[in-house]
């Protein structure tokens, strides 16, 4: 059975690995999106009122046409309280990602802008998911399954961005391949770098202690057969996180231009059915498409 997602040779580790500075707002924000209940108003307010930027670029997104809010929000309670704790989590989480570009080189602009573009859909489509999944309607824990899909739909690829601050070059030819050149799967990672983004993740998650669901999560969202995950909610989540990444990948958010839908991306929806209440594959991508415009308007208040 899988837990967690084998680690690298530590030999590796020191040698070869680099990890990019980390925006104390997005680190804080993870861990509130990985409390149980999810953050509280409060939380929030006194999370984004220490980062002046943050500030100034949420009340820009709060107001933006994709909200539609009748009145100009000024303030960040107010903006809290009218999205909500965890949306606003969400979105902070969102902008920091899109800030860390500064400490990457030109050479990865573009594979580093798509990785954010897929991250991002990744993210809106996994909460998606689970706030539709017929089985979770009344569930309890609905609202916790939904903040913690859209965290590890948002990070599942981190690992990519620590790898292309390690190798910036090979990373980004690796990620902009020609249209004759293999797909930059995991395998291709590891044979390209001696390390794939899975790994590198594995890594990244000791050291900002993100909780052990989200760990393993983000770690096994490429596990083959899913249901041989051993945790009920990790395997639900992991679950989520391939379905809504191969999604993103089919409405155009992808890494790489030429991105196709995969035989493993059906295997991921007929996984989500079996652990989920959706009928079928094509209830479970209705629901998908049913948030595409949503998704576009969201994306595009963000980037």
């Amino acid at each position: 059975m899988h837990t967690l997602h084998s680690r690298p040779n530590a030999a590796t580790e020191p040698l070869k690995l680099r990890f990019p500075p980390l925006p104390q707002t997005l680190l804080e924000a993870v861990q509130l999106m990985d409390l149980p209940g999810g953050p509280d108003v409060d939380q929030v307010v006194k999370m984004v009122e220490r980062d002046p930027m943050v500030v100034s670029r949420l009340l820009s997104v709060v107001n933006s046409a994709y909200y539609g809010l009748s009145r100009r929000i000024e303030d960040v309670r107010r903006a809290v309280v009218a999205l909500g704790p965890v949306s606003v989590t969400g979105i902070v989480m969102s902008m920091n990602l899109l800030e860390m570009q500064t400490a990457l080189t030109p050479t990865t602009a573009l594979p580093f802008l798509n990785l954010i573009q897929h991250s991002i859909a990744t993210a809106y489509l996994a909460r998606h998911l689970v706030q539709e999944d017929p089985a979770l309607q009344n569930a309890a824990d609905l609202r916790d399954r939904a903040s913690g899909a859209f965290t590890a739909g948002l990070l599942h690829d981190f690992g990519k961005v620590v790898l292309l601050y390690s190798f910036p070059e090979e990373t980004a030819a690796l990620y902009q391949p020609g249209p004759d050149d293999p797909p930059p799967t995991p395998e291709a990672e590891r044979e390209r770098l001696g390390i794939n983004h899975l790994d590198a993740w594995m890594l990244l998650a000791e050291r900002i202690h993100a909780s052990d669901v989200l760990t393993s999560v983000v770690g096994l969202h490429h596990a083959c057969p899913l249901y041989a995950i051993e945790d009920d909610l990790v395997r639900y989540l992991a679950a989520v996180v391939a379905a809504a990444n191969a999604g993103a990948r089919a409405m155009g958010y992808a890494l790489v231009e030429t991105d196709t839908v995969e035989p493993a991306d059906a295997a991921a929806w007929e996984a989500l059915v079996e652990l989920s209440g959706y009928p079928g594959p094509e209830a479970m991508q209705e629901a998908m498409q049913e948030a595409r415009e949503g998704l576009e308007g969201y994306a595009a208040s963000l980037l």
